[in-house]
């Protein structure tokens, strides 16, 4: 038996950028468990006059060029983050995608470009350096990494949820029983406190939950960003 463990929020949605594949993410995969949540974290070059996800939206509305937001990439979770959030605000930013967080963070820092969606660990560095500015995290709850930073949702945009997550799959034809014990397993292991610990210099938040339950959060998480790629029409290449 092989058991998967991936970034999950790009196994589901997959199957909206490559319609032809050649299997189901849902139901050729026994989900076991979701390991742990990253937020990503809504970030601007220090010179823009924005400090808040509010004062964002009205310069993205006001300016003339639009705002750029940066990307490690088309239709990666930063791309996808930040049309969810322009969908949700109503504004529309260029996007510009780069080969990678690294150089798109080079160019955040040097102003080339304003604003950026990018996960917590790849960010924190220039966030603690002060060489970029923080806004706002994109899941419901506010990061223990940052919990001076407020959530998108509590800025102004209720529901907004957002995270990079990773899971567990099993082959579909696992035996249940030996999917749930691989769950309880996987469950006891996250709430250890030196793997909290090292989650949490990750900036990761545990979550190991049951097969129906991670089950259940896969189809949301499918549907939901289903409907992303489709209203902001975004495209791999």
């Amino acid at each position: 038996m092989k058991v998967e463990s991936k970034r999950s929020q790009i196994h589901v949605i997959n199957p909206s950028l490559y319609p032809k594949t050649s299997y189901d993410a849902i139901a050729d995969f026994a989900p076991v468990s979701n390991l742990a949540d990253v937020p990503l974290v809504l970030a601007v070059n220090p010179k823009v006059a924005a400090r808040s996800v509010k004062e964002l939206v009205a310069l993205a509305k006001s300016s003339k060029p639009s705002l750029a937001f940066a990307s490690a990439g088309n239709a990666t979770s930063q791309h996808l983050s930040g049309e969810a959030f322009q969908i949700a605000a109503g504004i529309d930013m260029m996007h510009v995608p780069y080969k990678g967080s690294a150089p798109a963070l080079s160019d955040l820092i040097g102003g080339q470009v304003q604003v950026m969606f990018d996960s917590l660990p790849s960010a924190m560095p220039h966030l603690k350096a002060g060489t970029i500015r923080p806004l706002a995290v994109t899941t419901l709850k506010r990061s223990l990494a940052l919990p001076e930073v407020p959530t998108v949702a509590e800025s102004g945009f209720p529901g907004f949820d957002i995270s990079t997550w990773y899971g567990v799959w099993a082959p579909a034809a696992t035996p249940p029983a030996v999917v749930h014990r691989l769950s309880r397993e996987i469950a006891a292991i996250v709430r250890l406190p030196e793997v909290r610990t090292q989650f949490a210099a990750l900036g990761a938040e545990p979550v190991g939950n049951t097969p129906e339950e991670f089950a259940a959060f896969a189809r949301a998480e499918q549907a939901k960003w289903a409907g992303i790629v489709k209203r902001s029409g975004a495209k791999v290449d």
